[in-house]
């Protein structure tokens, strides 16, 4: 029991002690799927929350990536806008009734 205590003590300290330095430093393959690497911090952040466009009426949005790799939200621009009743239709590539 005495042995184990130690070891963990000193498993502690070799912790804590690291190698020399206190700061801690992220790689890009690091960051998980919600995050981007700020290489003037050297660390993962986490991406910004996601607003939706104000699209023309009718038209939806895509999903892509900004140049940090997080999500954004575009507005389809193909999409001319669309009358009441009426939505974009990617695939016509024309307003389609509701």
């Amino acid at each position: 029991m005495r042995i184990f205590a130690i070891s963990a003590l000193v498993a502690m300290l070799l912790v804590t002690m690291g190698c020399g330095t206190t700061e801690v430093r992220d790689r890009p393959e690091d960051c998980g799927g919600d995050e981007y690497f700020d290489e003037g911090r050297e660390r993962c952040r986490i991406c910004p929350a996601v607003d939706e466009p104000q699209c023309l009426p009718g038209c939806g949005f895509t999903v892509v990536e900004d140049n940090r790799g997080c999500p954004l939200l575009q507005c389809d621009p193909t999409c001319p806008g669309c009358d009441e009743g009426e939505e974009w239709d990617p695939d016509e590539e024309r307003c389609e009734p509701i």
